[in-house]
């Protein structure tokens, strides 16, 4: 798909020491004293909680605050799953190679809304109404496909001409019922 902000790995050997640092840090979400924001704060896991550990990472719009805790739980899930399977040489070691990408992928990806969500406080546009163009992309993508990889995306736009343009709806819009 040509508008992907953040491509799929095509990388099958993703390093352990890669895999060690996306697990040795936890995101939690925590309230702000402007009630439109949610704070960010990072964990590092691998050393004693102290006045520094956790610490405030970023600022987001508190509208995000259920997508961002359903990535959180999402990125627990893999990085105990390739923990788990990276260390038992049998079972279903065929599964590792698209854990590992996925994994890799919303590393990332929330590398990237990190990013973008640090520029945004720096230039003082940080608000209630701000966009992560990249995680607004990803929720898109996580409501039409539950897949992030190239090949299902490309699938998911040639299988019908109306879902290229499903993909750049609004992820706020998404899942919302109406009554007729």
């Amino acid at each position: 798909m040509d508008t992907t902000l953040v491509p799929f790995p095509t990388t099958k050997n993703i390093s352990r020491a890669k895999i060690s640092r996306i697990a040795q840090i936890d995101f939690s979400i925590h309230r702000h004293k402007n009630l439109d924001l949610i704070e960010i704060w990072s964990l590092n896991n691998l050393v004693p909680r102290n006045d520094d550990n956790p610490y405030k990472w970023r600022i987001m719009p508190s509208a995000y605050t259920i997508y961002l805790n359903r990535a959180f739980f999402r990125l627990e899930t893999l990085k105990h799953a390739v923990q788990h399977t990276m260390q038992h040489t049998t079972g279903e070691q065929r599964l590792i190679v698209p854990l590992k990408q996925q994994l890799l992928h919303l590393d990332i990806t929330l590398d990237q809304v990190w990013e973008e969500a640090r520029e945004a406080d720096a230039n003082d546009w940080m608000n209630g109404s701000w966009r992560s163009k990249t995680l607004d992309e990803w929720l898109v993508i996580e409501f039409h496909l539950q897949r992030h990889n190239t090949f299902d995306i490309d699938t998911f736009i040639d299988e019908d001409a109306g879902n290229k343009e499903k993909l750049k709806m609004d992820p706020f819009d998404l899942g919302e019922s109406y009554i007729i």
